[in-house]
């Protein structure tokens, strides 16, 4: 998560400071863990005008196994790990996933905008993660539970209307 959390950063460092590029003008969308990146990042950094949540949970104790191998196993199987080696201390890499806490980076965001979307079906992250996400920001905030929608949120056909209406609503 350390390493996720620097590439978002710099990439937000980039983007803000590309000629061309208005700063006022950067909205972020973040699914899953990279949600709970994304409200970290955003809590700091203040050029960013809005930030939508999709199937993000709010506390990862709540949805990891207990022990960080059967994780890593996990992840294997679905290619997000390809190197063997990787995690090199795999109870640090483990910890990162404890210790990011979405619920307490969200009350910063304000008074930008904060949209979280899950799926009611979400078999990875239960939907009261979203409620809890919701309850912790600040106004203007806006909940959205699509019905019958599973934890992959890229995969439903809804998805690019509800990001199309989200940037209509929030960019300025």
């Amino acid at each position: 998560m350390e390493g996720w959390y620097r590439d978002m950063d710099a990439v937000l460092f980039k983007v803000s400071n590309m000629p061309g590029i208005d700063p006022g003008s950067i909205h972020i969308i973040g699914f899953s863990a990279g949600g709970a990146i994304a409200s970290k990042v955003i809590s700091i950094e203040k050029n960013v005008q809005s930030l939508l949540l999709m199937a993000t949970p709010c506390d990862f104790s709540d949805i990891l196994p207990e022990d960080p191998f059967t994780l890593k196993h996990h992840f294997i199987q679905l290619g997000l790990i390809r190197d063997s080696f990787f995690p090199h201390d795999i109870d640090r890499w483990y910890q990162g996933f404890l210790d990011l806490n979405p619920k307490q980076y969200l009350p910063f965001i304000a008074p930008r905008h904060v949209g979280i979307v899950h799926g009611d079906k979400d078999e990875v992250v239960p939907v009261a993660h979203a409620r809890q996400l919701y309850d912790s920001a600040y106004k203007p905030k806006k909940l959205i539970i699509l019905e019958g929608a599973n934890h992959q949120l890229r995969k439903d056909n809804r998805i690019h209307a509800l990001i199309r209406d989200w940037l209509a609503e929030v960019a300025w």
